[in-house]
């Protein structure tokens, strides 16, 4: 099952932390929010798969704060 990890409200932030997690080898996907279809500023979703959430948590805390 893929748990929802990390929202954000634009592209350049989701490459970002789908980027940090992919480097500390983590299986990562990222969807849009709704129905909004601006590449630049939709929201976006990163999930995990549910057996690396606390890890990708610790990760995206660690690099991201």
């Amino acid at each position: 099952m893929w748990i929802v990890i990390f929202i954000t409200q634009n592209r350049e932030t989701a490459d970002v932390a789908t980027e940090i997690l992919r480097k500390a080898g983590l299986v990562v996907k990222m969807r849009t929010l709704g129905t909004k279809t601006d590449s630049v500023y939709g929201c976006y979703e990163i999930l995990l798969p549910e057996s690396e959430v606390e890890e990708g948590h610790r990760v995206l805390i660690s690099n991201l704060l």
